[in-house]
C-alpha cells in the first residue's frame, strides 16, 4: 500500500486560508494560548486531518526547543491508585503534542535520582513527580540544583522539601469521612493504622480522623495510633480500624488473620479489588486518582508556557455519596 506524500504546514495553509504561523499555532495545541477561535482551528484540524497531515516532531522541537515529553516519577510501584492517577495524566495530554515517559523508583532515593537524570538526559520539558514517602528518623536531604530538577516540576499527592508546583489531595477531608463511618458504626474506640513515614498524605488523614472524633465528642484517649510495623493480634477486638491506605488493612487482614466472628469496622482510604472475597467485611474510600492526574498535568502544561508565575498549588477534594 503505498503512503500519501508527506504535506507541510506551508500547504494545510494554502487549503485553509490560514498563515502558516496560525495553522502551526493550532497544530500545537496552543489556540486557546493565543485566543484562536474555535470555528479556525475545527477548520484547521479538519483540514489537517483530511490532508493526512503528521507533525514532525524533530523538526518542532529544533523550532521551539521543546521535546514534548512530559517525565512521570512513581515513588511506589504502580497500583490501582496510581494508575488511575496515570490514566489522568494521559487524559489530559491527549490532544496536545506531548507525550509521557513514565518510572518508578521503588520507594529508593537512589533510583529516584537515577530516573531524574535520565529524564534530564531525554531533555523532557517537564517533570511530574510522586515523590518518596522518606522514614520519620531520615533528615531531609540537602537538594541541590541538577539538569532534571531545574525544569518545570510538579508535585503530585504528597509534599516534598522542595518548593515548586504540586496538586495535593484533600487528605484531611478523607481522614474526617473515615471517622464519621466510625462513629456510625456505632465504636467508641478507634485505632489508626499507618506508617512510620514523613509522609504528608498519611499525616494529614490521621489529623482529619483525630479532629473529627474529637468533634464527636469523644475524648483524645479514645483514639490509638499503631504503626504497620508492629500489628497486635488484639486489633482484632478493636471496635473500629482506620488505615490511612488499603495496603496496611490487607496487611492487618493477612497477619492477624481474622474470622468472620470478629466483627469490628474496619475502614481504609484507597479501593481494595475483590474485596467481596475477603475473610471479613471491609469499607473503603475511593481515592480521585484520575482528577488528580489531570489536575497536575494541567497545572505542567500552563507552568510551562507561564515560567515567571508565583507558584501554585491545587488541592482535588474526595467525594462521598450520601450514606
Amino acid at each position: 500500500m503505498s503512503e500519501r506524500p508527506a504535506i507541510n504546514l506551508r500547504q494545510i495553509s494554502a487549503q485553509c486560508g490560514f498563515s502558516t504561523c496560525t495553522v502551526s499555532r493550532v497544530l500545537s495545541g496552543r489556540a486557546r494560548e493565543f485566543r484562536i477561535t474555535e470555528e479556525t482551528e475545527q477548520r484547521i484540524l479538519k483540514v489537517a486531518q483530511e490532508s493526512g497531515y503528521r507533525p514532525n516532531y524533530l523538526a518542532h522541537s529544533l523550532n521551539t526547543g521543546r521535546t514534548n515529553t512530559i517525565g512521570l516519577l512513581l515513588a511506589n510501584r504502580v497500583d490501582s491508585y496510581l494508575g488511575s492517577l496515570l490514566e489522568g495524566v494521559e487524559a489530559r495530554l491527549r490532544g496536545t503534542p506531548n507525550r509521557m515517559v513514565v518510572a518508578t523508583c521503588e520507594n529508593d532515593p537512589e533510583l529516584q535520582r537515577q530516573e531524574l537524570e535520565a529524564f534530564a538526559y531525554r531533555r523532557v520539558d517537564g517533570i511530574l513527580l510522586y515523590p518518596l514517602a522518606r522514614p520519620q528518623t531520615a533528615t531531609r536531604p540537602t537538594r541541590t540544583a541538577s539538569p532534571a530538577t531545574t525544569c518545570p516540576t510538579i508535585i503530585i499527592g504528597r509534599r516534598a522539601a522542595r518548593q515548586t508546583d504540586e496538586v495535593m489531595l484533600n487528605d484531611a477531608q478523607a481522614g474526617q469521612e473515615a471517622a464519621r463511618r466510625a462513629v456510625q458504626s456505632g465504636a467508641r474506640r478507634f485505632v489508626v493504622l499507618t506508617n512510620r513515614t514523613d509522609c504528608s498524605s498519611d499525616q494529614a488523614r490521621v489529623e482529619g480522623f483525630c479532629a473529627e472524633i474529637r468533634r464527636a465528642g469523644f475524648p483524645a484517649k479514645s483514639v490509638q495510633i499503631i504503626y504497620g510495623d508492629a500489628l497486635p493480634n488484639r486489633l482484632l477486638n478493636t471496635p473500629a480500624v482506620f488505615a490511612v491506605n488499603s495496603g496496611l488493612l490487607l496487611r492487618l487482614l493477612t497477619e492477624c488473620k481474622p474470622t468472620a466472628t470478629a466483627a469490628p469496622y474496619r475502614i481504609s482510604i484507597g479501593e481494595i479489588e475483590a474485596r467481596d472475597l475477603l475473610p471479613v467485611p471491609v469499607d473503603t474510600l475511593a481515592i480521585p486518582g484520575r482528577e488528580l492526574g489531570v489536575q497536575a498535568a494541567d497545572l505542567l502544561l500552563w507552568r510551562l508556557d507561564h515560567a515567571d508565575e508565583p507558584i501554585q498549588r491545587r488541592t482535588v477534594s474526595f467525594f462521598y455519596p450520601a450514606l
